[in-house]
């Protein structure tokens, strides 16, 4: 009877070995996967460099081209000879960030591994608001004040070097992401191999309804978190685009979505029934606060509804002449003999052309500071086209942006390079735009928005067009 307890136990104990052995087997083939070497993040530096010296569609100063390679050398000089993606990602941004150009950075890596603040946030003038949870500990509304005794102005200073843009404000939209990464990105204790997932414990402090309180939250992954917050109330989304009235006054919202799939057509039927059950709108205002649509087909679709006639927008164009942007060369015409390096600048004819149903109705334009990429073309050209019948606050980024943006996957670190081809290079784009009446839009104003409460900015400009 002893004799079969003993090998019964020692059954079980082999079990419990093996099934441990194994799943360190695996978990360590899994990590082995995932490191990258040094020379791949090499290869991956000399590249960008390419890009930077011969794709990039202007010239860099040589002050900011040697704090560029300077940053990339800290590849180089570290003693590590692999790393996991994140970590890659961490030695690669910083050296993109120096270069100030919201278009040419590397994406944060997203591996369903990561561990996360069960929270995501938005952070709007250096006030850091959920916006989504999987806690009952932190709600949606709260705003986040610290992490682990780490002020949110601290945190924000150590995130920056991980974004990209030519403003601080630019910079902000992408630190969201980033908080809520930072126990993988700044915090994670790296352990050679994980066979269990350990939740690691923070205490955050944040103010809601005037109160502070201060929660000890444990991290969730990456892959658990959107089924963990769909049991919690979100804060409200806005649609992609939508149409609302009041009296003969209509406001056409147009946020950031891209023309992709289904989405062509079925915003295509979607103006082609507003204008059709909404022919007695006197005025329209459209509304772009916040837009970063990149694709300009959107605001010809609908710009096209309210003219009668073709209109033409001459629009400088820069590019480097080089084999490696031979697409960009031949959309904006230009005959590639060979490669010069030299920067060329050409004309690009925006062409709008009448559509039906035709609106008479008056349109107006509604900005705000973060209308970024073709919504901010669009901002410019509406301008150039109806002076005094703009409405918004001077936009952060500049007329001459870069376009003609290419991402490109790199799948040993798990995620796109983005770099423009194109720069708009108009005489007057060397500013940011104003708005022909200029709001004063208070911090308040955009976190009401954000609540989904009532619109203060809206209900001003409709006041401001029903008196004109």
């Amino acid at each position: 009877m002893k004799i079969g307890v003993r090998l019964f136990v020692l059954f079980v104990l082999s079990g419990i070995v093996v099934t441990f052995l194994l799943s360190w087997i695996i978990e360590f083939y899994k990590y082995q996967e995932r490191l990258v070497s040094k020379q791949e993040l090499q290869t991956i530096s000399n590249y960008l460099v390419k890009v930077v010296n011969e794709m990039y569609p202007s010239k860099f100063s040589t002050e900011k081209l040697k704090e560029f390679q300077s940053a990339l050398e800290t590849i180089q000089s570290t003693k590590k000879m692999k790393f996991l993606p994140i970590e890659a990602f961490a030695l690669i941004q910083p050296a993109l960030n120096v270069l100030k150009d919201q278009n040419l950075r590397l994406f944060v890596p997203n591996e369903p591994v990561y561990s996360v603040l069960p929270f995501s946030v938005r952070v709007l003038d250096k006030k850091v608001i959920v916006t989504s949870t999987a806690t009952e500990k932190i709600p949606c509304g709260a705003q986040v004040l610290s992490i682990n005794n780490i002020t949110v102005d601290d945190l924000i200073d150590e995130l920056l070097r991980f974004t990209s843009g030519e403003t601080y404000e630019i910079s902000e939209q992408q630190l969201g992401q980033l908080i809520q990464l930072a126990p993988e990105l700044l915090w994670k204790k790296r352990r050679f191999v994980w066979i269990f997932y350990n939740q690691e414990d923070y205490d955050v402090k944040y103010i809601i309804d005037g109160k502070t309180r201060t929660e000890k939250i444990k991290t969730v992954t990456l892959f658990s978190y959107p089924v963990l917050s769909s049991k919690y109330q979100a804060l409200p989304s806005e649609a992609p685009y939508h149409f609302e009235r009041e009296g003969d006054i209509g406001v056409l919202k147009i946020r950031t979505f891209s023309l992709s799939g289904t989405v062509y057509n079925k915003f295509r039927e979607f103006l082609d029934n507003l204008f059709v059950y909404n022919k007695d709108v006197k005025k329209i205002i459209i509304d772009v606060r916040g837009s970063s649509v990149r694709d300009f087909t959107v605001f010809k679709e609908v710009f096209e509804h309210f003219i009668d006639k073709k209109i033409a927008v001459l629009r400088n164009v820069s590019l480097i002449n080089t084999a490696y942007i031979l697409r960009t060369l031949e959309k904006y015409g230009i005959e590639y003999k060979k490669s010069t390096g030299e920067v060329l600048t050409t004309k690009y004819s925006y062409e709008f052309k009448p559509r039906e149903p035709y609106s008479s109705a008056q349109i107006w334009v509604l900005f705000d500071k973060y209308t970024s990429h073709a919504a901010l073309d669009f901002v410019y050209i509406f301008k150039k086209l109806y002076p005094g019948r703009t409405i918004g606050e001077k936009t952060i980024g500049l007329i001459n942006h870069t376009t003609d943006v290419v991402y490109q996957y790199f799948d040993n670190i798990r995620t796109s390079l983005s770099y423009p081809t194109a720069k708009f290079s108009d005489e007057d784009g060397e500013n940011p735009i104003t708005a022909d009446i200029e709001l004063n839009i208070s911090t308040q104003d955009r976190l009401n928005q954000l609540f989904g409460l009532e619109d203060i900015v809206l209900k001003r400009v409709i006041e401001i067009v029903q008196k004109r």
